[in-house]
C-alpha cells in the first residue's frame, strides 16, 4: 500500500474525474525580481526551466482554451495551474478578473495558484478565501527549506516565520495549502532537510511537492557552482 497519496488520485477521488492540471501564465511578476525585494531572484531559479509556459504573452483564458481544444475528449475536468513567478503578487482587482476568467471556462474545477509568502496581503486573502466558499482553491506556497540560513544563502527573499503565518492564515480561511520543498539546498544536510520536514508536519499544510536541487544554466547557482562554492 502506498505511504503517501499523489495528489492525481487526490484530485480524482475529490471530483469523481480524472482532472487534467494546466499550467498557465498569469502575466504577474516577482518581489524577489522586480526589485522590491531583489533583481536576482532566488539563486537557483529560472522559471523556464519548469514552467512551459514561463513567457507566454496569450491572456491565461486563452490559453486554457488551447490546451483544452487539444486534449478533445480525454478528459472532462480541468484545473487551471498558475504557476510561473508569483500569482498572488498583484492588486486584488486585477487577481480577481485573471481568476475568473479562469472559471469561467467549462470544465473548470478550480485553481491552483502558485505564489510565495510574502505575497498574501489582507486583501488578496479575503478574495481567496471568497472563491473558496464557491470553489476549489489550492495555494502552493514556496519554501524549499525551513531553515533561514538556508533562505538567505539561496537568495528567497523572506523567512520560516514568513511561511508559518502565510499557512496559517490560509488555513483560517479554509484554503488549502500545498509546501514546496527543495532537497540539496547548498550547505544542507540531511538533518537539515528532516528538520523541515518536521517543521511541516507541524503546520496545517495539505500537501508538499518535493523538488531536487538542479543547477540551472545562467542562474546565480551555476555561477556559485562553477567557482567551487556549491558542490
Amino acid at each position: 500500500m502506498p505511504r503517501y497519496q499523489t495528489y492525481r488520485r487526490y484530485l480524482r477521488d475529490r471530483f469523481g474525474v480524472p482532472v487534467l492540471k494546466v499550467p498557465i501564465n498569469g502575466g504577474f511578476s516577482c518581489p524577489n525580481r522586480d526589485g522590491t525585494k531583489s533583481t536576482h531572484g532566488c539563486s537557483f531559479c529560472d522559471n523556464r526551466s519548469f514552467s512551459p509556459v514561463a513567457f507566454s504573452e496569450v491572456d491565461p483564458a486563452s490559453q486554457l482554451r488551447r490546451t483544452i481544444s487539444r486534449v478533445g475528449k480525454k478528459f472532462s475536468a480541468f484545473l487551471p495551474y498558475l504557476q510561473p513567478f508569483s500569482n498572488t503578487y498583484a492588486e486584488a482587482g486585477r487577481l480577481r478578473q485573471t481568476y475568473e476568467s479562469l472559471l469561467s471556462v467549462e470544465g473548470v474545477v478550480g485553481l491552483a495558484i502558485g505564489t510565495r509568502p510574502d505575497c498574501l496581503p489582507r486583501p488578496v486573502l479575503d478574495l481567496l478565501g471568497e472563491l473558496s466558499q464557491k470553489t476549489y482553491i489550492s495555494i502552493e506556497l514556496g519554501l524549499q527549506s525551513a531553515s533561514d540560513c538556508t533562505l538567505r544563502t539561496v537568495n528567497r527573499g523572506h523567512t520560516f516565520a514568513d511561511f508559518s503565518d502565510a499557512v496559517r492564515e490560509l488555513a483560517d480561511r479554509n484554503i488549502e495549502t500545498v509546501a514546496h520543498v527543495m532537497l540539496g539546498l547548498p550547505g544542507e544536510t540531511e538533518t537539515t532537510m528532516y528538520r523541515t520536514a518536521e517543521s511541516l508536519s507541524e503546520l496545517p499544510v495539505h500537501g508538499v511537492k518535493i523538488h531536487q536541487l538542479m543547477v540551472i544554466a545562467d542562474t546565480p547557482l551555476q555561477a556559485e557552482y562553477q567557482n567551487g562554492k556549491v558542490v
